[in-house]
């Protein structure tokens, strides 16, 4: 097992992956007392964080001290559907989720790394998703796997399936005015892990994907 992968998600590993495998880039690297989700070969770093960026701020410090840029990578469910299934693996309920997040909900947590918003060695790539949650009914009431439930519920939540990409927005530092620049491109593409359309990917992270928006609408 890979150094500090024992708890990921697999929406945290998908994105890890694409990023990762596009340039070779190495994953799980331990440097300067720090565990980096990716590293290129000029030590520059790549975190994907799904939630709670105020935990990176000291990483991302240490980061653009050593002269080194970082980008955050963090993903936004802007739908998210729940599949309930026995312990067969058969599916018995499936339903929406009532949450969801859009770009808004971004501003709470960049609250927490307004030291570096506007540093040129900092970006943020916030990835608009849609999620299939799959839980397990369970034959009694149990407390979750990382045990924060407040109270006991009949199921457990086992994995996510591969995310539908939307929309990247883009937020970094590119004039001497210290004002960042916003840079939305748009996608409707699937990853899977098994056969990992990179192709895809990287044309969307590369071109502005104008066909993808029109064929949405």
């Amino acid at each position: 097992m890979d150094i500090n992968t024992y708890n990921e998600s697999s929406l945290h590993k998908t994105l890890k992956t694409l990023y990762a495998s596009e340039n070779g880039f190495q994953t799980e690297v331990k440097k300067d007392g720090y565990i980096y989700d990716i590293l290129d070969a000029d030590g520059n770093a790549i975190e994907i964080q799904t939630k709670n960026l105020s935990k990176l701020l000291p990483k991302i410090k240490k980061t653009i001290k050593r002269g080194k840029k970082i980008t955050v990578v963090h993903p936004l469910a802007v739908q998210k559907t729940i599949t309930l299934t026995d312990t067969e693996g058969k599916i018995i309920a499936k339903r929406k989720s009532p949450k969801k997040e859009s770009i808004y909900s971004l501003f709470r947590e960049l609250t927490g790394l307004h030291p570096v918003l506007l540093d040129e060695h900092f970006s943020l790539e916030v990835l608009l998703v849609t999620i299939t949650e799959k839980r397990m009914r369970t034959d009694t009431d149990v407390q979750s796997k990382n045990g924060r439930r407040r109270f006991k519920k009949n199921w457990l939540k086992t994995d996510n399936e591969p995310p539908e990409f939307y929309c990247k927005i883009t937020c970094r530092r590119t004039t001497p005015s210290k004002r960042p620049s916003f840079q939305c491109k748009y996608i409707r593409t699937s990853c899977y892990l098994g056969t990992c359309k990179n192709e895809a990917y990287r044309t969307y992270r590369t071109s502005g994907k104008k066909q993808a928006v029109q064929n949405q609408r």
